[in-house]
């Protein structure tokens, strides 16, 4: 059977750090930013296609990863932590049981 190349072929396993940011609102009803919630999930990690790099620069961002979790561990975060490096989620896409993340350096410019 031949090699056949997939979306998939290019990803190493690793583990990632999920956050999400708490806001509750005080007694007089303005919002305040709680301790944010982390949660530590396996991930397969690849580099970003040449067509999404250059897509995302055009927007003004700056793509670095995309990440794969299983969609039931993935709770609308924002904020990704993997390898002592903070990313932000800039784009998502549902493959079946999994959600690709793609992920930004420039951290916290979108919330």
């Amino acid at each position: 059977m031949a090699y056949e190349y997939t979306r998939e072929n290019n990803l190493r396993d690793s583990v990632c750090t999920l956050i999400k940011k708490n806001v509750a609102l005080d007694d007089d009803g303005v919002p305040v930013e709680n301790e944010p919630t982390k949660t530590e999930v396996f991930c397969r990690v690849g580099s970003i296609y040449e067509k999404e790099f250059y897509d995302a620069m055009q927007a003004g961002i700056k793509a670095q990863y995309k990440v794969v979790v299983f969609a039931g561990d993935y709770h609308d975060e924002k904020v990704v932590e993997m390898e002592g490096n903070t990313y932000t989620v800039y784009r998502r896409y549902y493959t079946g049981d999994n959600i690709e993340l793609y992920l930004r350096s420039d951290v916290e410019t979108w919330n």
